[in-house]
């Protein structure tokens, strides 16, 4: 099945294109039931500064292939109710699931009651019928018919290691869970527009201070005909296509309301969000995910329109061991996803158009792979205060691979807070505003590997392809990074943790600093001081040369610059290292298209073929992002190896 229908595609026909080659083995999803202790989590808090912006939606339009290359898709069988197997065949869902000794449940909305008991010839009518206390045990199952269902899936029991509790679509159908309600009728002309009571308050974000009276962490959502109407702040701003609501967060009193065309409601679907939480496990709350609960499996379902607050996740995995593959979180007002506790997995879902960011959280030993997080921060929140595709805090040997973060109002993929032992890698991470790999406060011994990096937009100063703070003893190794607006890397030097002792190797920078900015350039490291600045290790990276009057190289030392220009061996001397580096000539061959986001690939007879260095052991990729054997010996530049041999 597709779970992505026709209007409710969440990726850009775009992207096709740039994955479409990427084929990488998925493993088993027995991996991640491996029994794990118990870790408590505790909700975001992040730092504090957030100007007002102006809000925009954007219908969604196009049904597109899903995330990069997952090989093992579940639900794309071409039989309705058969779901594909571990070994790639298509099996009947009902013997996919079963074990033998667990028991399988029904959820059907147009033929159910809840007062059934839940068999496939006599199905429930809500999925919250399955949640109700000793109704399930682990390993037990419950397969859910289309529908839309307006509730809210807070299951009481959880599954153990090896005996999840899953709640899938079953395959073929779409199943919608979602935190709005109809709201067709009752509405009245009023000065132009269309009014109708509200008095359900949605209180803003309680921890981020005054930050609250910031009207994105305003809550209320109104959903014409499936399509998110643009929130405004002042009676007088409501035109076609907005809403606006009288009163505070606290004591609203109506919604005022301009369908585009001016029509009348009645006309239409009509829907308000009501509801912050879609799935959420006891005794996770709205603003607490984690704890106890775990050992869950969603499979193949649709989560949207829930008015959850910045910080908090329509979808809480639960704290330890679930499994959530294929699932579309879309169109919510906060996070779509928090990934929480530990050993959990997330693979091939898309969670796009999220109100600050697609997926946060902490985690330890977690995967997520094969997903996608593109358009978030719909709301336009300030980047800086947390928007992301992805961020991460306090999250110890986590893994993200193989993930689509593109065009999101902030940074593609954020590494913020203390995380340990994390990897990104096999990523395309493109047109993101900001930071497209950001790696913060206190986060080491992390490696950020095999990625793509293209078009980061400019946002102030920051506009960087990779951008480290904050943050030492890190990998940066094999990564393209191109026509990023601001610097294509930026190691820089920042008060609140230690900085330096960073490792970068064989990356390839094309055409950044593409603003035009003379501040920014290919690469710009900083340090307290020389010695300092020379703790990071460059060597056998191949750079893009600036014209005159712009820099290739920067390094700099509490303000002050130490170097900026294009001159190699005065880079060498300065950094006291990359002596094995490459100057492109623009006029050779080097990538496929540097003007497309498709054509980071290495061209025939690229300049950056065996141009990297042998790397030490425990720092090599085995396999670059297509897959390809990456040699040991003279390995090509950046993420793409063009041979095995090294042409």
């Amino acid at each position: 099945m597709s779970i992505c229908t026709e209007r409710r595609c969440t990726v850009s026909l775009l992207s096709v294109f740039l994955l479409s080659a990427l084929n990488v083995a998925a493993p088993s999803t027995a991996q991640v039931t491996a029994s794990v202790t118990e870790q408590a989590t505790v909700p975001l808090t992040l730092p504090l500064t957030v100007p007002v912006s102006e809000l925009v939606t954007a219908p969604v339009t196009a049904p597109v292939a899903g995330p990069i290359a997952n090989t093992l898709p579940r639900m794309n069988c071409d039989r309705a109710g058969e779901i594909r197997s571990d070994e790639g065949d298509c099996i009947p869902v009902e013997i996919f699931f079963s074990t033998g000794t667990n028991r399988i449940y029904w959820v059907d909305q147009q033929a159910g009651s809840d007062g059934n008991p839940g068999t496939k010839a006599t199905p429930w009518k809500t999925i919250s019928r399955s949640t109700h206390p000793a109704v399930l045990r682990p390993g037990d199952v419950v397969i859910i018919r289309a529908g839309t269902y307006r509730e809210t899936i807070a299951p009481q029991e959880m599954g153990t290691s090896g005996r999840l509790i899953t709640f899938s679509a079953y395959p073929g159908d779409e199943v919608v869970v979602t935190g709005a309600d109809p709201m067709s009728d009752g509405w009245t002309r009023s000065d132009g527009a269309w009014r109708h009571a509200w008095t359900v308050p949605l209180h803003a974000s309680p921890n981020v201070g005054t930050l609250k009276e910031r009207p994105q962490f305003r809550r209320e959502m109104v959903i014409v005909d499936g399509v998110v109407l643009t929130p405004v702040f002042a009676r007088s701003d409501v035109i076609p296509g907005t809403f606006y609501v009288e009163g505070s967060d606290a004591e609203p009193m109506a919604i005022f309301m301009r369908l585009p065309g001016d029509d009348d409601p009645s006309r239409h679907v009509v829907e308000v969000g009501r509801r912050s939480a879609l799935f959420l496990p006891k005794p996770a709350r709205d603003d607490w995910c984690g704890g106890r609960s775990g050992f869950y499996r969603l499979v193949g379902l649709t989560f949207r329109h829930a008015v959850n607050n910045a910080n908090w996740a329509a979808v809480c995995t639960g704290g330890r061991g679930s499994i959530l593959e294929e699932n579309v979180v879309e169109w919510t007002n906060g996070t779509g996803i928090n990934i929480a506790g530990e050993a959990n997995l997330l693979r091939g879902n898309r969670v796009n158009f999220n109100g600050m960011r697609g997926i946060g959280g902490r985690c330890a030993g977690c995967r997520l792979e094969y997903n996608e997080t593109s358009h978030n921060n719909w709301k336009k929140h300030e980047y800086g205060y947390g928007s992301a595709g992805i961020k991460l805090i306090y999250s110890r040997e986590t893994t993200i691979s193989h993930h689509l973060s593109s065009d999101n109002n902030g940074t593609g993929i954020w590494l913020d807070v203390k995380n340990i032992g994390c990897v990104v890698e096999n990523s395309v991470v493109q047109n993101n505003t900001g930071r497209g790999i950001m790696v913060e406060y206190g986060t080491v011994h992390s490696t950020i590997r095999n990625n793509v990096v293209y078009g980061t937009r400019l946002d102030g100063r920051e506009g960087s392809g990779i951008q480290s703070q904050s943050a030492s003893n890190n990998v940066f190794v094999h990564n393209t990074i191109v026509r990023n607006e601001g610097y294509g890397m930026w190691i820089r030097l920042s008060p609140r943790d230690t900085d330096g002792h960073n490792f970068i190797y064989n990356n390839l920078f094309v055409a950044n600093a593409a603003h035009g900015s003379k501040e920014h350039s290919e690469i710009r490291i900083e340090g307290e001081s020389l010695d300092h600045l020379r703790t990071n290790r460059l060597d056998g990276n191949v750079y893009w040369p600036q014209a005159a009057g712009s820099h290739t190289f920067i390094a700099a030392s509490q303000g002050r610059t130490l170097y900026a220009g294009n001159d190699l061996t005065e880079w060498y001397s300065v950094v006291d290292g990359d002596r094995e580096a490459t100057m492109l000539d623009k006029a050779l061959p080097y990538i496929e298209d540097r003007d497309s986001i498709t054509g980071w690939r290495l061209a025939a007879g690229s300049q950056a073929v065996s141009r990297g260095v042998v790397l030490p052991a425990h720092l090599r990729a085995s396999m670059d992002i297509t897959s390809a054997v990456r040699p040991q010996g003279s390995p090509d530049a950046g993420a793409h190896q063009r041979s095995t041999a090294g042409e």
